[in-house]
């Protein structure tokens, strides 16, 4: 969970959590796709 600065405006909270969700996400993408990747030779 990202650390919400104070006195930071609702928008840019939003914004930040977004980019941490989006983050983790491709994150995750990639660890699956280098399993798969390991898994197949």
């Amino acid at each position: 969970m990202p650390r919400i600065i104070r006195g930071a405006s609702e928008n840019d909270i939003q914004r930040r959590m977004r980019e941490a969700e989006e983050y983790a996400a491709e994150h995750r993408r990639r660890k699956e796709e280098a399993e798969v990747r390991d898994r197949s030779h």
